[in-house]
C-alpha cells in the first residue's frame, strides 16, 4: 500500500526511495543492536513491549504527517524498534520450548501460515473489482492493460487497493 500512498502525498522519488530504504538500514543496524545491547541489558518481554508501543506510535505518526522530514524520521524511528523484535521473538521462543530442534519449526510454519491468513483477506479488500471485470471483458488482465505504461505489478496492485478504498 505504501507504492501507492508515498506519491498522493507529494514525495519525489528520491525522497520514496530513501523512506522504503529505512527498512534495510534499520535491518544491518537492528542486527547489531539487537545481539550486543537488547539481548544482555534488558528483559526480553520489557523490550518488546517498549519496541512495539514506540515503534507502533511511530507508524501510526506517519499517516498524520504530509511532510517528508517528520515521516522519514518516523519511518526510520518505527523500523530501527521494529527490527530487533524479529530476533528477540526467536530468542524468546526457544527459552520456552522443550526441545527447540523438533518445535522451532512447526511454530514458525504456524505462524507463516497465520500471517498469511490473517493478510489474504486485505488482498480481496484492497482489489479494483471493476478494474478486474474490464480485464475479464476483453480477455486481458488489468496487469497486461497497464504494462506497457512501464509500471510493476506490484504498483498496479496497490494503486487498485487506494482506488477500491477510495470508491467506499
Amino acid at each position: 500500500m505504501i507504492f501507492g500512498y508515498l506519491p498522493s502525498l507529494g514525495f519525489s522519488a528520491g525522497e520514496q526511495s530513501l523512506i522504503l530504504n529505512a527498512f534495510p538500514v534499520a535491518s544491518i543496524v537492528g542486527m547489531f543492536f539487537s545481539n550486543e545491547f537488547a539481548d544482555r541489558k534488558f528483559a526480553a518481554e520489557k523490550f518488546l513491549a517498549f519496541s512495539h508501543l514506540v515503534g507502533g506510535l511511530a507508524i501510526l505518526g506517519c499517516g498524520f504527517t504530509r511532510d517528508f522530514a517528520p515521516f522519514f524520521v518516523l519511518m526510520l524511528v518505527h523500523c530501527l524498534l521494529y527490527v530487533p523484535t524479529i530476533s528477540i521473538t526467536n530468542s524468546i521462543a526457544f527459552a520456552n520450548m522443550k526441545d527447540p530442534s523438533r518445535e522451532f519449526g512447526l511454530i514458525r510454519m504456524g505462524g507463516t501460515i497465520g500471517w498469511i491468513l490473517a493478510a489474504w483477506p486485505f488482498t480481496f479488500i484492497f482489489v479494483n473489482w471493476d478494474a478486474v471485470e474490464a480485464g475479464r471483458g476483453n480477455g486481458v488482465s488489468p496487469v497486461q492493460l497497464r504494462r506497457g505504461n512501464g509500471v510493476s505489478p506490484v504498483q498496479l496492485t496497490f494503486e487498485a487497493g487506494f482506488q477500491s478504498v477510495a470508491r467506499r
